[in-house]
């Protein structure tokens, strides 16, 4: 992974959409995971 390299340059728009989109689609997924094992429980 090059996250360390690419954080030392400017990043483009479209790359901190997609880290943003990706944090978030990450948030909502462990989200719905741990609610799913609640349910389950």
């Amino acid at each position: 992974m090059r996250s360390e390299s690419s954080l030392t340059s400017y990043p483009d728009e479209s790359v901190v959409y997609e880290a943003l989109n990706f944090a978030l689609s990450f948030e909502v997924l462990e989200f719905l995971v741990q609610n799913l094992a609640i349910c389950l429980l």
